[in-house]
């Protein structure tokens, strides 16, 4: 409040820059809400068995980062420096866009074949497994991808059938209130 002196016919000014941030807070979820989908890219490359190891190490950078937060504000005093400090380095991760591939399941469920057979053949060099083995695993795949949206109606789902059945009904409402 003392640095931009919001007191008495400037005291608006608190109330209107909380109200802008919620707008921007707003706008950042709606344009922005595609970054939350890299844990769940990221879970599915990884093999089954290993599935539960990655999901909690993916964690640890946030654990570690929050654990260090009052040592560094301890090191910058000066709560400007310390916002910078701790938010210029995510523009690192801007880079993963470049870096990371599509969920070879996510491009195989919209169709998008070639690129799915792109991202599998890339990883399986990388990790020396046999082109030709890859090859047909992959056909067996898309020919199954296929059997099931042939088989599977073409409706969407809607937010109302997270309430069709009880059980389900119960794990919206907590989810929703949690």
């Amino acid at each position: 409040m003392s640095v931009w002196d919001l007191v008495c016919d400037r005291e608006w000014l608190i109330s209107f820059s909380v109200s802008i941030y919620n707008v921007g807070y707003l706008v950042a979820v709606l344009v922005f809400g595609q970054f939350s989908d890299s844990f769940v890219i990221l879970i599915e490359m990884v093999s089954p068995m290993y599935r539960s190891m990655v999901g909690v190490a993916i964690n640890f950078g946030w654990c570690l980062a929050f654990i260090s937060l009052p040592g560094v504000a301890w090191i910058i005093r000066d709560w400007f420096w310390l916002q910078l400090a701790v938010t210029l380095p995510k523009l690192l991760f801007i880079s993963v866009f470049w870096v990371i591939p599509e969920s070879p399941r996510w491009l195989l469920i919209r169709g998008e074949k070639e690129v799915f057979r792109r991202v599998v053949l890339k990883a399986s060099k990388k990790n020396g497994i046999p082109a030709d083995y890859v090859d047909a695993e992959m056909e067996k795949l898309i020919v199954k991808s296929e059997d099931m949206r042939i088989t599977s109606s073409e409706s969407t789902a809607t937010v109302f059938d997270l309430f069709k059945t009880p059980n389900l009904r119960k794990n919206t409402l907590i989810l929703f209130y949690n």
